[in-house]
């Protein structure tokens, strides 16, 4: 059963005082006229305990700050921090705004221990400030939507794998499932770079969800959801868990939810406005490509300025899709102009010393092509190349290339793109 606050929120009854706040007293002021109504509920999902978190907090001058963390696996170090992630987005952010409530988060799982191995998670944070718009941020997938009386708006972009490669890599056709869940940024390498934010209108109706919601309900489903319940706060929360089903699987993930409605919600709707901060974040993509002849060998490339061998590949260039990236590195080091049959493997990687954004590498198949094939290459560049079986390959090659060579070559067998990571999926 889902775990929801105790008072039932009917809009057309604005007297009930919130379930968050004490009834006004006389010193209170305009205190009555400036609360939000806060719902949540929570769903422990199939693979349970839960790890999933909502707090909110009321600061001194009526700032209403919410905070759904989702935290990633379900060990005891995750169950029991992601409460406390949670208090602290929220309290930080009713004082300090919804940026700073994230990056409060990110500070107290920023060091991972002596393993490397310590926890992580994502948030959504909205705050709601009297007399001003509804601020928002978030780490990971975790997401905010709005409601102006007449259509739910998404308003956060997941920094997920998926999203990036639509967003930045221009690809639209469909990807992998694990595409939505490898992600691009969570709390323990979350900067203030790379938290975005964004404002929201104050009449509307403010849903905060963790993936276990809008990952397993279909959205024409969750707006149907607000459309029929959102004069009853605490009935939407729990209906909103309450409809995630389990996957192919049998796998439900956590679900929560928490519904912020502001007096300006309860009044007559205006048009939806929107004003973004523009997330200062950036990645590095490159491109492999994987191409064998007809006897199973895979040609490998040893550049003059690398102590190791590699397969064709490099960086694309600004404004350069993937795919042309991918036929140009493999013209210009070997001479061979070939059309790209498609991507085998999507790699990302997170920011580390030598970059200060996440890496993404995506594997291209190149197809077989007849032994003896001619091909050129450029002296200034390449010291020389062969055509090696793979586990010759394997031999030569980085670690990191060598898992990806071996995923390209499975992908191709099975027809399905490998997602890899050289983190940890959430």
């Amino acid at each position: 059963m889902p775990n929801t606050t105790p008072e039932e929120q009917d809009l057309r009854a604005p007297s009930l005082p919130p379930a968050h706040t004490p009834t006004p007293s006389a010193s209170s002021g305009k205190r009555s006229e400036t609360r939000v109504l806060v719902a949540t509920a929570t769903r422990e999902g199939t693979d349970g305990p839960t790890a999933d978190a909502v707090r909110y907090y009321t600061a001194a001058d009526h700032t209403t700050a919410v905070a759904v963390v989702d935290g990633a696996g379900h060990s005891p170090e995750v169950v029991d921090i992601v409460p406390v992630l949670a208090e602290a987005a929220a309290r930080t952010g009713a004082a300090h705004f919804a940026v700073r409530g994230v990056l409060s988060a990110a500070a107290l799982v920023s060091d991972r221990g002596p393993d490397g191995k310590g926890p992580r998670a994502v948030v959504a944070v909205a705050v709601c400030p009297p007399d001003d718009m509804t601020m928002a941020s978030w780490c990971g997938d975790a997401r905010v939507y709005g409601w102006d009386g007449q259509r739910l708006r998404l308003y956060s972009t997941d920094q997920t794998v998926a999203e990036h490669m639509r967003g930045y890599l221009g690809i639209t056709g469909p990807l992998p499932a694990q595409a939505h869940d490898f992600l691009r940024g969570d709390l323990p390498i979350a900067t203030l770079e790379t938290v975005p934010g964004v404002r929201i209108p104050a009449n509307e109706v403010i849903i905060v969800t963790s993936d276990g919601v809008h990952d397993q309900v279909p959205a024409d489903r969750i707006e149907q959801l607000v459309r029929e319940h959102v004069l009853h706060p605490q009935r939407l929360a729990d209906e909103l868990v309450n409809a995630a089903e389990p996957n192919s699987r049998g796998y439900r993930d956590d679900a929560t939810a928490a519904i912020l409605v502001r007096p300006e919600a309860r009044q007559s709707p205006s048009p939806p406005h929107e004003e973004s901060l523009t997330p200062l974040t950036h990645s590095y993509t490159a491109t492999t490509v994987l191409i064998t002849d007809d006897a199973d060998r895979l040609l490998i490339l040893k550049p003059r300025h690398r102590d190791h061998w590699q397969l064709p590949g490099g960086a694309v260039d600004h404004g350069e899709d993937p795919e042309t990236c991918a036929r140009r590195e493999l013209l210009e080091k070997t001479g061979l102009d070939l059309p790209m049959q498609g991507i085998l493997v999507v790699m990302w990687g997170p920011p580390g010393e030598r970059l200060d954004g996440p890496a993404i590498n995506l594997v291209f198949d190149a197809g077989t092509v007849p032994s003896g094939t001619t091909d050129s290459l450029p002296e200034n560049e390449l010291e020389d190349h062969m055509w090696v079986s793979t586990r010759r390959a394997a031999e030569l090659l980085l670690p990191e290339a060598s898992y990806r060579m071996h995923a390209a070559l499975e992908a191709r067998e099975t027809g399905l793109v490998k997602l890899l990571s050289s983190g940890n999926d959430c």
